[in-house]
């Protein structure tokens, strides 16, 4: 009878530790904090309206790929949408998340030339870049391990240049995350993304304000916590 009790008392207690292991991602008052967009592959398409009715429209594509960090080509070869994120998110019921991503960058560049001297005339020295993205998801575990987190919603970048250019757009982004948790409260998120300019304008020191747009592609690896 000993002997039953004691096998009785530690399955009680393997099972119990078992469904507290097991407890879902995206149950109703889950809060949930991700760094996001830390590494990826990302294609990148860049519009620029031309104020000079004899030359041609800008545009551009490029590709970047990054590993924990996401540097830009030139000023000219730098999506807003690149910038590395923080997430938050609440899920009000079963499934369903509501919350936003929050990015900032900024870059410097050296422009004296070899042997000293006065820097370079019309170069950037360094420049900014914001972005904000509201959003709305629905979260589906196949497992306690693995599952499926579509997300999408309107939000605003910017990007400002030496304080002589800045860039402003509402942009539409959509991704479809696959939460990865191969332990209680922590995991990966890995998907693809999609970032559209709705509306974008530069303005220059001296010239006409442009429409500027970005589309952008890719696949992105970020990490996530709950609780």
């Amino acid at each position: 009878m000993r002997r039953l009790t004691s096998v009785m008392l530690v399955t009680a207690a393997v099972f119990g530790s078992s469904s507290a292991w097991a407890q879902r991602f995206g149950e109703a008052g889950d809060v949930v904090f991700a760094g996001e967009r830390l590494m990826g592959i990302q294609g990148t398409h860049v519009y620029e309206e031309s104020i000079n009715p004899m030359e041609p429209d800008y545009e551009n594509d490029y590709t970047t790929i990054s590993f924990g960090w996401r540097g830009p080509l030139s000023p000219d070869e730098f999506s807003p949408f690149d910038v590395p994120r923080l997430g938050f998110d609440v899920f009000v019921i079963d499934h369903l998340s509501i919350g936003g991503s929050l990015g900032w960058a900024s870059s410097s560049f050296d422009n004296d030339p070899p042997g000293g001297g006065p820097p370079f005339p019309n170069e950037v020295d360094g420049y900014s870049a914001f972005t904000i993205m509201p959003r709305v998801g629905y979260a589906y575990m196949f497992s306690d391990v693995f599952g499926i987190w579509p997300r999408g919603g309107i939000g605003y970048h910017s990007v400002d240049i030496d304080n002589l250019q800045d860039e402003h757009g509402w942009a539409l982004g959509v991704e479809c995350m696959f939460p990865i948790a191969p332990v209680p409260h922590f995991g990966f998120l890995v998907g693809p993304t999609f970032d559209i300019d709705l509306t974008g304008t530069r303005d220059r020191v001296g010239e006409l304000e442009r429409d500027r747009t970005y589309r952008s592609f890719g696949l992105q690896v970020g990490i996530f916590g709950w609780i």
